[in-house]
């Protein structure tokens, strides 16, 4: 089933999420970059935006922000826009 919730209008719900959007378009890869270790490690993006959508962790009070759906697409944009990893070998997340 094709989502209705786009990331923008999660945006304009939360607009924390425009916060992670900067900080993830800002990201610049090195020789050993590690997209996972930006993503899952300790304070990493995902852990942020855990607070801000989905049913786990959520703080809203918000029915929509704190959906299944809305940590779906927030996950799949925010990931989108990191650089891939660049390191040898598997992540170590």
């Amino acid at each position: 089933m094709k989502s209705n919730i786009t990331f923008y209008h999660l945006c304009q719900l939360e607009p924390r999420l425009r916060h992670l959007e900067t900080v993830a378009k800002s990201i610049k890869a090195g020789k050993k970059f590690c997209a996972s270790e930006v993503w899952y490690g300790p304070g990493g993006i995902k852990s942020q935006m855990r607070q801000l959508v989905g049913y786990e962790g959520c703080y809203s009070k918000n029915e929509i922000l704190c959906s299944d759906e809305a940590y779906d697409v927030a996950y799949q944009h925010l990931w989108s826009l990191l650089p891939n990893c660049r390191h040898r070998g598997n992540c170590a997340f």
